[in-house]
């Protein structure tokens, strides 16, 4: 047996033991697949943020060793200055996040309910042509401009 097969065979034992867990994110894969760009932008503006919030540490370590010690201003001018750039990328890189987060929710969740709504219609249709035209869907999927984006909801 090679090293690849015996790989293969570990990865489908650990799948079967997690409960149906590697299934239920291959379909979370096949829902964010039209989005792959926009949820790539989202995991880069979430790794900008952190590293952006995580910055002033070690900005205040270099203006207190470097700078206030050794009394240099031009450190110091530096450091204000990266100090507030990282301040910007992170309101940016945070305000990118959000928006991003419920744009491919929002579409994600519009894909869901449609593949329900056709999958609820053609399962009615399938299991009784003659009762079709009585059954209602239980839900209906409505969009809503506000604000700066669109608000979808069901009724």
């Amino acid at each position: 047996m090679s090293i690849a097969t015996s790989r293969r065979a570990e990865v489908r034992r650990r799948l079967q033991e997690t409960g149906g867990r590697g299934r239920k994110l291959r379909g979370l894969a096949e829902i964010l697949a039209p989005y792959r760009w926009r949820v790539l932008a989202m995991f880069v503006a979430l790794v900008v943020a952190t590293a952006a919030a995580l910055a002033p540490a070690p900005l205040a370590k270099l203006a207190i060793d470097q700078g206030i010690r050794h009394h240099d201003t031009g450190t110091l001018d530096v450091i204000v200055v990266v100090f507030l750039v990282s301040a910007i990328l992170y309101a940016v890189a945070t305000y990118a996040q959000t928006y991003l987060v419920g744009w491919v929710g929002q579409r994600a969740l519009q894909s869901v309910f449609s593949m329900r709504s056709k999958e609820y219609l053609t399962s009615s249709v399938v299991s009784s042509p003659r009762l079709s035209l009585h059954i209602q869907p239980c839900f209906r999927v409505k969009e809503m401009w506000v604000g700066s984006s669109w608000v979808i909801f069901s009724t």
